[in-house]
């Protein structure tokens, strides 16, 4: 009787450390988002990601593309927060002696991002100002938003919440980063 417990305890073992063994992660939720990505394996360490800041040199010349993209390396479990988080932490020394810098428009962080329906919603922290400038930041966010799978429009919200087009196919900027 006892080696049938020990058998049967042996098999329960064996068992469970073949489950933890072939743990499939579940599908990574975007926060807000109905969208979730499912990997085949746990996203571990970073991914490499574009974040476009805007070209003074080319905007000087008045010769488009008025942003330029450079490459970061962020979080792959949260690519989107984290290719923001880095948008919004500016180009790097060298990248300033090319011409690049972050035009903020005010905004000091991104209070929320959600994805549904292919609509992204990125909402701005902090004050919504264009200063007279027809460069905003959302000329940097959109394209580096865009760039991920399932995002076809963006839509900037400031601090309350609006934008000009919350709803539909396009994207859409608050009043407050209007010209």
């Amino acid at each position: 009787m006892k080696s049938a417990w020990k058998m049967a305890l042996a098999v329960l073992l064996l068992g469970l450390i073949i489950m933890a063994c072939d743990q499939r992660p579940a599908a990574t939720p975007i926060p807000g988002s109905d969208v979730a990505v499912a990997a085949a394996t746990p996203p571990a360490g970073n991914v490499t990601v574009k974040v476009y800041f805007f070209n003074g040199v080319n905007f000087s010349a008045g010769t488009p593309p008025f942003v330029t993209p450079v490459e970061r390396d962020v979080d792959a479990v949260e690519p989107m927060i984290s290719a923001l988080k880095s948008l919004l932490l500016g180009p790097t020394p060298e990248e300033e002696a090319q011409g690049l810098r972050l035009v903020a428009s005010g905004a000091t962080g991104i209070a929320e991002i959600t994805l549904r329906d292919g609509i992204a919603r990125v909402r701005l922290a902090g004050n919504c100002e264009t200063n007279g400038s027809v460069f905003t930041i959302a000329q940097e966010i959109i394209p580096t938003v865009k760039q991920f799978p399932g995002v076809q429009y963006v839509k900037i919200l400031n601090a309350a919440g609006e934008t000009e087009d919350p709803d539909g196919a396009s994207n859409s900027i608050p009043v407050c980063l209007e010209p």
